[in-house]
């Protein structure tokens, strides 16, 4: 078959086009459906009309339709970047089902001469689009086909499904999406990017950006996620998950009958757990729980348990037991995360976290698994409460060191709950800092060389492949590497093409990449980076240590902040839960406000990305377009907003003021570490010019008329310790009804005017 270019679309969406009624005669034709999902429209838009594109929907809002309606559309050929195998052979059974079946799948399962028949098919154009493994893409064969393909025939999209993998600051980051993007880029040059993702923190969105080299406006994504047919139940199981989730099953099966595999209209759940092995894994929990009710409860996970003893192999055990779910041979599964990262079963209508999630994303996206069908469905988390005793506050302090919190993590041991057993997960897949410098050392010492191309063997270094990737990864953030391939995904062998660097380059380079995200970091001494500052001058470390040592430094600090202040987010969440129907409504309502995309979205945007540059804007979110204050329902978004802001920024002077000065409208408890992020926002503005500090207090004190007196109280506490003058503090005093502070200055004002007036008298005496 032949190709030609890419057909640019200008799609007119009026009363006087006829433009959807089009598009729907195609969705209708070839996909079965009526009318498109909320945010669809605009994903397709945008890509047909050759933008690269970043679109975010909800779990189950038909994310793979716009790819795919897009691809069918054009008279090229694409390919679609897959991170797991279930989730292609899962894609390709829906579009056999709508007899679309000129396409096929490429990854670790097709080998030889079936590869290379895959290959030949696709290089002479006989495939819409193939789903390729992204590791395919780190090979010489593969980049070698896409050039002989791309000489011969036209690419339309390079479609990244779950693009949040991309990003190191994404919680399913992977390594086999490194460099991902720049070799599409390299060896497609005409192709547009679709990322497609039901979730992207505010650092994710911003990395897919800039590796896509794309702006805002090709961000697509709905205004709101609400999912009405999902309610949310935050169950405090006190330890107990075992008794709570055989308590939920067993209400089930009376509701639905869940335990009835030859039922017309089965209803399933399914149970996350961020476990494989252990009491709380998935395999010991699926067998506990067919052993208890005596029905076949399966499980998945994405490594084999260490006790797996089936004859079947556990790619093969897990091809089947995905097909066998979707077609309802049993109603209950037990995984990890691996599984259902856009699976299409309609029919699950209830989910379980066993133990709670890293995130209010994964939480809201495994949620979200529930419920396709638009049917009402349940969402549960088990949470065990940590004891106070454990010192949880470490966790969640962002000044707190890797080493602090792995000295807390053995400390506490099996004492710790639902949060040190995400942190442990977390803390497990991290090196120390030492560590981590001394291979990046050892790598750098061994192999590099300006502009050669070297190939590299995880066992010379006596490390495994995932730690020597990461390694080279950390070299090309510092300009010394531009390009790798991988020749033994197993032992670990790379060929390497180093750039032409020196120390300054280098220097030069870290410099450029953290400014991506902290546009007025510099090297300088101050109080923020005295830590970076210090490291430069460490004698002890050689200069090109110094400058490895500040980047995993800075990466601990900000992508290891990032997962704990994640982490705290959903845990304080779920611990405010009360099972009352208000109660749920308002938990609902954070799940949901973190995700919503409003004005004042693109105002915090701003403020993030202009720390300290543009105060004005910090007030503007507490304005409507009419100059009218918010109202709670707003200030609830907002503070939602602010949450997923605020894992990726900490330290930034306007989103922490903004947060407390809305925890203080909403009414709600300060606790330790939002009173010092709070604190931190004073001493910054403290130090601010003169009329700049003025601006600030003034749009305080006309803020502070909407907070009640206990949360006036707690304002004035900050004000006091930053007055400059006593007419400053009795200002404050009266702004916010603090008649004691007044009574004082007026008393000690009196005894000042007697003692003056006494003293006079002798004087006369």
């Amino acid at each position: 078959l032949s190709t030609a270019n890419k057909f640019e679309y200008k799609l007119i969406f009026n009363e006087e086009s006829d433009d959807l009624e089009n598009l729907e005669f195609f969705l209708k034709n070839i996909f079965g459906y009526d009318k498109f999902n909320n945010g669809q429209i605009s994903i397709i838009q945008n890509i047909l009309e050759n933008n690269t594109t970043i679109g975010l929907l909800p779990t189950g809002g038909g994310k793979s339709l716009t790819y795919q309606l897009a691809c069918l559309l054009q008279p090229c050929i694409s390919f679609v970047v897959c991170p797991i195998k279930s989730l292609m052979y899962d894609q390709i059974k829906d579009l056999d089902l709508a007899y679309i079946q000129n396409i096929d799948s490429i990854n670790s399962d097709t080998i030889g001469a079936e590869r290379t028949e895959i290959l030949d098919n696709y290089s002479n154009g006989k495939y819409f689009f193939v789903f390729i493994s992204p590791e395919r893409f780190q090979t010489k064969d593969f980049r070698e086909r896409l050039v002989a393909i791309n000489s011969q025939l036209n690419f339309s999209y390079a479609v990244i499904d779950e693009v949040h993998c991309l990003s190191e600051w994404g919680h399913d980051f992977r390594t086999s999406y490194l460099n991902l993007s720049n070799t599409i880029k390299k060896y497609c040059p005409s192709i547009n990017f679709l990322g497609l993702t039901a979730t992207a923190s505010v650092n994710v969105l911003k990395d897919i950006q800039l590796e896509f080299n794309t702006d805002q406006k090709n961000v697509k994504t709905l205004t709101d996620y609400t999912r009405p047919e999902l309610e949310f139940i935050v169950i405090n199981d006190n330890g107990n998950k075992y008794q709570e989730i055989l308590s939920i099953l067993e209400n089930h099966n009376q509701e639905d009958n869940i335990f009835d595999l030859d039922s017309d209209n089965p209803r399933c759940g399914l149970i996350f757990t961020p476990f494989v092995n252990g009491a709380n894994g998935c395999f010991d929990l699926s067998n506990r729980l067919t052993n208890n009710f005596n029905i076949p409860v399966r499980f998945y996970s994405g490594s084999k348990p260490s006790n797996y003893q089936e004859d079947l192999d556990f790619e093969k055990y897990k091809v089947k037991v995905q097909e066998e779910y979707k077609q309802n041979k049993f109603t209950l599964l037990t995984a990890t995360k691996a599984f259902g990262m856009g699976i299409n079963k309609k029919n699950i209508s209830f989910t379980v976290h066993y133990g709670m999630p890293a995130s209010m994303e994964s939480l809201y996206q495994e949620a979200g698994r529930a419920g396709r069908d638009k049917s009402d469905a349940k969402c549960y988390v088990l949470l065990t409460e940590e004891n106070p005793e454990t010192d949880v506050q470490t966790i969640f302090n962002p000044e707190s060191t890797y080493e602090e919190i792995q000295s807390l993590t053995e400390k506490v041991k099996w004492d710790g709950q639902d949060v040190f057993r995400q942190i442990f997960l977390y803390q497990n897949g991290l090196d120390s800092i030492s560590k981590e410098l001394e291979l990046v050392t050892q790598l750098h010492n061994t192999y590099s060389e300006p502009g050669a191309s070297k190939v590299v063997y995880a066992t010379n270094l006596a490390s495994n492949k995932a730690k020597v990737e990461k390694a080279i990864y950390r070299l090309s953030n510092l300009g010394v590497i531009s390009d790798w391939t991988v020749d033994d995904f197993f032992s670990g062998v790379f060929t390497v093409t180093y750039n032409t660097f020196t120390e300054e380059s280098i220097k030069t380079t870290l410099l450029k990449f953290i400014k991506k995200y902290v546009d007025d970091f510099e090297f300088d001494n101050n109080s923020e980076r005295i830590k970076y500052t210090n490291i430069l001058r460490d004698t002890e470390l050689s200069k090109f240590e110094r400058l490895v040592k500040i980047l995993l430094q800075w990466s601990y600090d900000k992508f290891g902040t990032n997962r704990r202040e994640s982490l705290k987010n959903v845990y304080e969440n779920c611990l405010k839960y009360d099972d009352t129907l208000e109660g749920k409504e308002s938990f609902k309502k954070s799940l949901e406000a973190y995700f919503k995309f409003t004005e004042a979205t693109y105002i915090l945007q701003h403020i993030a990305e202009n720390n300290n540059k543009d105060i004005a804007k910090w007030f503007e979110v507490f304005y409507d377009e009419n100059n009218n204050f918010i109202n709670k329902d707003s200030l609830f978004d907002l503070k939602g907003n602010l949450q997923r802001f605020l894992e990726s920024f900490q330290t930034n002077t306007g989103l922490n003021l903004i947060n407390g000065l809305t925890n203080l409208l909403l009414e709600e408890i300060f606790n330790e570490i939002e009173e010092k992020r709070f604190s931190k926002s004073f001493d910054t503005i403290s130090n601010y010019e003169e009329s700049k500090f003025d601006y600030v207090i003034d749009q305080i004190l006309e803020i502070s008329k909407r907070i009640n007196q206990k949360g006036k109280i707690l304002l004035l506490k900050f004000l006091y310790k930053y007055s400059k003058t006593e007419e400053e503090k009795l200002r404050f005093a009266k702004e916010l009804g603090d008649t004691e502070t007044i009574l004082i200055h007026y008393n000690n004002r009196l005894k000042s005017i007697n003692k003056n007036i006494e003293y006079g008298f002798r004087k006369i005496g």
